[in-house]
């Protein structure tokens, strides 16, 4: 009898039941509903194979802070305890490390949360925002527009990873900043990649199921994906 291969675990699967587990939950279902979010979805996201569904940087976020961790941590492993997990008897006390460090990564310009917009090459502006420091040199631009103000609001600056240093294809869930190659034109936008296109994430009705428009002859290269947000309060 020829034996089934396990299904294989998205690594982001992999680091959530990690981290749940250091904080202090032993069940996913009593994770979500200290969250406050439906236990399918939370189910889904430590799912294996197709049963995985990635959860959005809006999810990830509220994990992060259940948890006690960073958003880097649950996508890219190492999740670490970064305060104190609940009280609870069956958690260990155990020591917090320390933050980690904050570097000002160069704002490159402007992208269009909305529709293609031209734009200039993207250039240091001299401006420059915090983000905590990742395996690669970042680099950030300003967002304008409301298509993706789930996650990204107008005025935010969203912290890019290039693309070139992912050695990887997109996932359904990744926040893209992309450009286009239009006529001679070269265009920008960020949207959220999923089913191989790219759509808006946003509250607006005017862009509910709205994906960003493309034409024959079009050439779109992937700049980099949304690693953080920095806005100010």
């Amino acid at each position: 009898m020829v034996k089934k291969p396990k299904p294989v675990q998205h690594p982001i699967s992999v680091n959530l039941r990690e981290a749940r587990l250091k904080a202090g939950f032993q069940s996913i279902s009593e994770a979500a509903r200290h969250i406050g979010i439906a236990v399918p979805s939370a189910v889904a996201h430590e799912g294996s194979g197709t049963s995985f569904r990635r959860p959005k940087l809006e999810m990830l976020r509220l994990y992060a802070q259940a948890y006690h961790t960073t958003i880097d941590a649950l996508e890219y492993g190492g999740a670490r305890i970064v305060s104190q997990p609940r009280t609870r008897a069956t958690v260990a006390t155990r020591d917090v490390p320390e933050v980690a460090q904050l570097v000002g990564v160069p704002i490159l310009g402007t992208a269009q949360a909305g529709y293609w917009t031209e734009v200039d090459p993207l250039h240091k502006t001299g401006d420059t925002a915090p983000a905590k420091r990742g395996p690669v040199p970042e680099f950030a631009v300003h967002v304008s527009g409301d298509s993706m103000n789930r996650i990204l609001h107008d005025g935010d600056v969203a912290i890019i990873r290039p693309w070139g240093s992912m050695n990887a294809d997109p996932i359904n869930g990744d926040i893209l900043l992309v450009q286009r190659e239009s006529g001679g034109r070269y265009e920008m936008s960020i949207k959220t990649f999923r089913d191989g296109a790219l759509h808006a994430d946003s509250m607006s009705p005017k862009w509910f199921n709205k994906s960003l428009p493309m034409k024959d002859g079009d050439t779109v290269t992937v700049i980099g994906k949304v690693v953080g947000i920095y806005r100010r309060l």
